[in-house]
């Protein structure tokens, strides 16, 4: 799978040892043309659809891996041991096949080499770093209206159904506000770059 990424490996990396107002930059251009690559759009959807899922499933699912990837990059989990699309689309392998798997449904396609991009642990090991998260948290309330507690709730893994619940909301509408909350944190970030350095400048302690 081939994207046209503005950066590549190399770049990626010194711009994550770099930091501050330049990696939040690097990390909107990577976002914005995985989401414009059709390879990666496609290569997705074809993963879910053959483990269970549906396209409604897929653009969920690319929404909240590139989130996870804008994390990971920040968190400097990215080794650039492959490109930087393949590593986003073992993200999303890793994030379906635990959706599967809480729902007891088996799933085909991840192999070895993808565990050795994302690394065996947990995609969502960032998160347990409880220092990290109370700076995160700060980070998250800055966001307007009912944002927050979306985004806490999706940050701790919440599906959109439970999300709902919670919410008191339709599964339709909580997908609805979470990509639209998700969409206001990266706009806050782009916004007030010294807060994503915050979060580099903590990471490199």
């Amino acid at each position: 799978m081939k994207c046209p990424i503005s950066y590549t490996k190399e770049q990626i990396l010194a711009t994550i040892q770099e930091g501050g107002a330049t990696l939040g930059s690097m990390i909107n251009t990577v976002i914005k043309e995985l989401c414009t690559c059709t390879a990666f759009d496609r290569t997705v959807k074809s993963f879910v659809k053959r483990n269970g899922g549906n396209l409604e499933d897929a653009e969920d699912l690319i929404q909240e891996s590139l989130s996870q990837l804008a994390i990971s990059l920040v968190t400097k989990k990215y080794k650039g041991n492959s490109s930087i699309e393949n590593y986003a689309y073992g993200i999303c392998k890793f994030k379906w096949m635990n959706v599967m798997t809480k729902k007891g449904i088996a799933t085909t396609g991840i192999t070895d080499d993808d565990k050795e991009k994302v690394g065996t642990q947990d995609i969502e090991g960032s998160f347990l770093n409880q220092e990290l998260k109370t700076l995160l948290w700060k980070v998250v309330n800055q966001v307007s209206g009912h944002c927050p507690q979306y985004l806490k709730l999706w940050a701790m893994g919440y599906s959109h159904r439970e999300i709902a619940l919670e919410m008191d909301v339709t599964e339709k509408r909580s997908r609805k506000n979470t990509s639209e909350c998700r969409q206001r944190l990266r706009n806050y970030l782009a916004q007030h770059p010294q807060k994503q350095n915050m979060l580099t400048l903590f990471t490199q302690n």
